[in-house]
């Protein structure tokens, strides 16, 4: 399995993602294919062309919300509780020319508006990630989810194999979602993108 340092702790360098150009910062969540599926399972998911507003959650280093801008979205909003994930976001939308609003935020703390598409990359292991309990951080991103989403949208958001899946398929369940889930394995690993829609 790989080392859940060497996604966060790695020299600053340039990965490429379903043909994006992506710099990634020391100690921000690397998509880089070789090391990690999630985040290119999470873009083959997505619709071939969107519509609408899109919320990044977790963004990283933006890359969910620049293919989005690049496949039809009108609007983005990428949201990451570090400083340097928003920085890193910034950078690579000047290297692609785009626009799109950037908000360091604990999960929809900061967010007012209501969306068509929410991208989530969170956490999934416990010891991946400093200082969060990843449990609690996606109970309540579900829990919050709802006020944020527009009538008829849609959450789509990554898992794996290494995960607790039952658990997550339960608390999608609590929390009043309709889902399915597709899934490739890579690198050892079964990934999983979910896609959810608020339940009538």
């Amino acid at each position: 399995m790989t080392s859940w340092k060497q996604l966060f702790e790695h020299p600053r360098y340039t990965t490429t993602v379903e043909g994006i150009s992506i710099v990634v910062h020391n100690g921000v969540f690397t998509p880089d294919p070789k090391i990690t599926h999630s985040s290119t399972l999470l873009l083959r998911s997505l619709p071939e062309r969107l519509t609408g507003s899109v919320l990044d959650m977790g963004c990283g280093t933006g890359i969910g919300g620049i293919f989005c801008l690049k496949n039809g979205a009108t609007s983005i909003t990428f949201v990451d509780i570090s400083k340097e994930a928003t920085e890193n976001t910034k950078e690579n939308l000047q290297l692609h020319h785009l626009k799109g609003k950037v908000l360091m935020s604990s999960l929809f703390e900061d967010i007012e508006e209501q969306f068509d598409t929410i991208l989530a990359n969170l956490p999934i292991l416990e010891e991946a990630w400093i200082n969060l309990s990843a449990s609690s951080v996606v109970e309540q991103f579900l829990t919050d989810a709802h006020k944020y989403l527009k009538p008829g949208g849609k959450v789509y958001m990554t898992w794996a194999s290494f995960g607790d899946l039952e658990h997550l398929q339960d608390l999608i369940e609590r929390t009043g979602y309709a889902y399915t889930v597709s899934s490739e394995e890579k690198l050892g690993i079964t990934w999983y993108v979910i896609a959810l829609r608020l339940l009538p």
